[in-house]
């Protein structure tokens, strides 16, 4: 199970910094951040160090007490668009009436 696990961590660190120097070339940037909950991942951490490195461009990675999910901010952004699209009190499963019994 550990290398099952430990392949599939692989597997993503590398797909997700796959495109990297495709962007880099494409927009000319000099920089790579990774942020956001996946941030905490060590894996890829270690691996956008890599490749940062090895393109040249300088890696901003926050500190992983700093790393959390956003999804929360996006909710309440998109709340404050439009105000009257859903209570703040609706549930995970918003097909699911409010006080449904699990």
């Amino acid at each position: 199970m550990r290398a099952l696990c430990r392949t599939l961590q692989e597997t993503i660190a590398a797909w997700l910094l796959k495109p990297i120097p495709e962007i880099r070339d494409a927009t000319g940037a000099r920089s790579l951040v990774v942020s956001g909950g996946v941030a905490c991942n060590s894996e890829l951490r270690n691996r956008a160090q890599v490749v940062a490195k090895r393109l040249g461009l300088v890696l901003a990675v926050p500190e992983p007490r700093f790393c959390t999910d956003n999804g929360a901010m996006i909710a309440a952004a998109g709340a404050m668009l439009d105000p009257g699209a859903s209570p703040w009190s609706l549930n995970a499963d918003a097909n699911l009436p409010l006080n449904a019994e699990a």
